[in-house]
């Protein structure tokens, strides 16, 4: 029967890292409020280090709007 691991915060890393945990937003672990990502889902948790991302409407819209300005200019 295969071991299973509990990977949520044990007792003495809560009184040696502060206590100050929280749910992760996507699988409701128990993850401290200072992680960078869950150790359960892997989700990224915000920070200035979170990846961005570009919606395709975003790209469309822009492209849109440049084309409109190039062909008002060259109209006007």
């Amino acid at each position: 029967m295969p071991i299973e691991v509990d990977n949520d915060p044990q007792e003495d890393d809560i009184a040696r890292f502060g206590g100050e945990t929280s749910k992760c937003p996507k699988c409701k672990a128990e993850i401290y409020d200072d992680a960078e990502w869950c150790h359960k889902c892997g989700t990224v948790l915000g920070g200035t280090d979170a990846p961005a991302t570009v919606k395709p409407w975003h790209v469309i819209t822009v492209i849109a709007l440049v084309l409109g300005i190039v062909i008002f200019m060259k109209f006007w």
